[in-house]
């Protein structure tokens, strides 16, 4: 399809080629095929809970790094011997169940002040294809004075 548009009193015409050439996508087939579309996180608080305005951040790392999946909020107070959650991750790369092995999930806290979190964390990596990967990390606690963890995915 050929279309021209005359603009102004100088006659300057724009031409458009359209549908010619099929645009190449930018990722290759199989990573949009396997590739992550959605990633949550919950947690159950133990024994002890989080605070109201304590800040939350969540991110999930592929064994080369890359930050597939994150989130960050103040979620409100989480009380003792809570369920809260899912919350939806943002996906930041569609990377495949393969580009995980080796990768590396990473909770941090950064408290108004003094709180103790104690808890576990449960993240769910959803694929394009239906697969799902689950992992969890239990008795974590993070406070002012250590306010971050890094585990493995397994």
């Amino acid at each position: 399809m050929f279309t021209r548009t005359m603009l102004g009193a100088a006659g300057l015409a724009i031409a458009s080629l359209a549908a010619l050439t099929p645009v190449a996508s930018a990722a290759p087939a199989s990573v949009l095929d396997d590739g992550l579309v959605k990633a949550t996180v919950r947690f159950h608080t133990t024994d002890n809970d989080k605070d109201h305005d304590s800040h939350v951040t969540v991110y999930v790392k592929e064994k080369d790094g890359t930050i597939a999946a994150r989130t960050d909020s103040d979620f409100g107070q989480f009380p003792d011997n809570s369920d809260n959650g899912p919350f939806g991750m943002q996906v930041l790369d569609a990377a495949t169940r393969d580009d995980f092995a080796g990768g590396t999930a990473v909770v941090r806290i950064d408290p108004k002040g003094n709180d103790t979190w104690q808890f576990t964390m449960y993240v769910e990596l959803d694929f394009a294809n239906g697969r799902v990967k689950n992992f969890q990390s239990e008795n974590l606690s993070l406070s002012e004075d250590g306010r971050q963890q890094t585990f493995p995915i397994q």
